[in-house]
């Protein structure tokens, strides 16, 4: 800076000075402060209650078990003080797992429950979310076995309950219960159209209790753990439970992620994904490695990737590896087959 009296400057210092005074500092300060009240309010769990209903169930689970201090959220979330857990919890409701996921990264929550798992493998949207986000970690999982009932409008109590099945022509169900139920409606009612809705209790009152054939429609409602009955929503007609659906088929594992790894329970599992080497038998020489350090795979999955060429315009595509197999990642046989894969794949992550 020239310190004669007409020398031109880019910015004015008093420009700075107030651009300070009136903007970064009381933003530091709002940040601080919220950052405090976030420790002092107890942790947070976000999660995406928008696209299924399962992500929510998912959610109370967490909040209930931890309020009544069974400490089940805590064999999820090593991490978490009981103590401050067991009646600080707050839950947030995002619009997407996405939405849910960014608001742990930065730090507006401090777990998330994304989907992980359901009757037909890996969900390819949260594996994808996982993957491409290095600060985020899985620290825990809540496996929860979901209840549908299949309700019909009206008394058909005095019917035998199997010869209904025979006589439903339409079901209506949302996404989550269709992929859930369909292996049951193809077995128990063959006869039966499944109608995609959003709200399958609303679409059902708007019916009539029979359709032109003397055949019933009914509708797939999710409930929660112990609840027998279903909610009949101040509904002016009773409705008849025709049937009770649940088996694996209705089991979804929900991932809890944040940005630290839980500390091992004894009972753990660890997620990983790696790529091999393009080459014959570089596959067999990883599953060996699992194999010589006697650990268990309980999943593994294989998914492309495209990426560039180094120098060339081309694209390549390869194959990476999801991966869950038994034990922590700082339990020594776990430990050591790490050490052994870093030197066996071309990358390799724990998530």
């Amino acid at each position: 800076r020239d310190s004669s009296d007409d020398a031109k400057l880019k910015v004015d210092p008093k420009t700075i000075r107030a651009l300070y005074a009136d903007w970064v500092m009381p933003l530091t300060k709002e940040v601080e402060l919220e950052y405090l009240l976030q420790r002092v309010s107890g942790p947070r769990v976000s999660y995406s209650g928008k696209n299924s209903p399962s992500h929510e169930v998912a959610a109370i689970l967490a909040s209930r078990d931890s309020s009544s201090n069974k400490g089940v959220l805590i064999s999820y979330v090593f991490v978490l003080d009981l103590n401050r857990i067991s009646n600080n919890l707050s839950i947030s409701r995002y619009d997407s797992d996405k939405s849910a996921i960014q608001a742990v990264l930065s730090n507006h929550t401090s777990y998330g429950i994304v989907p992980l798992i359901d009757a037909f493998g890996v969900i390819r949207q949260s594996r994808t979310l996982l993957c491409s986000n290095e600060n985020l970690s899985v620290c825990g999982v809540i496996s929860h076995r979901h209840k549908f009932q299949l309700v019909a409008r009206g008394s058909l109590s005095e019917h035998n309950t199997t010869s209904l099945w025979t006589r439903v022509q339409t079901i209506y169900a949302d996404d989550f219960a269709i992929q859930c139920c369909t292996s049951w409606v193809e077995i128990h009612a063959p006869q039966a159209k499944i109608v995609r809705v959003q709200d399958s209790l609303n679409r059902l009152s708007r019916e009539q209790d029979k359709d032109e054939k003397g055949g019933i429609a009914a509708a797939f409602v999710l409930t929660f753990q112990d609840q027998d009955d279903v909610d009949e929503k101040k509904e002016d007609r009773k409705l008849s439970i025709l049937a009770q659906v649940s088996g694996p088929s209705t089991v979804v594992r929900h991932a809890v992620v944040s940005k630290h790894c839980g500390i091992p329970s004894g009972h753990d599992r660890t997620l990983l994904q790696f790529a091999v080497r393009d080459e014959t038998g570089s596959l067999n020489e990883v599953l060996q490695i699992f194999s010589r350090h006697r650990i268990n795979l309980q999943l593994i999955e294989s998914y492309p990737v495209t990426t560039k060429v180094s120098h060339s315009p081309s694209l390549k595509s390869r194959s990476m590896f999801f991966v869950e197999c038994d034990g922590h990642q700082d339990d020594d046989a776990v430990a050591n087959a790490l050490s052994d894969l870093k030197k066996s794949t071309v990358s390799l992550r724990v998530i």
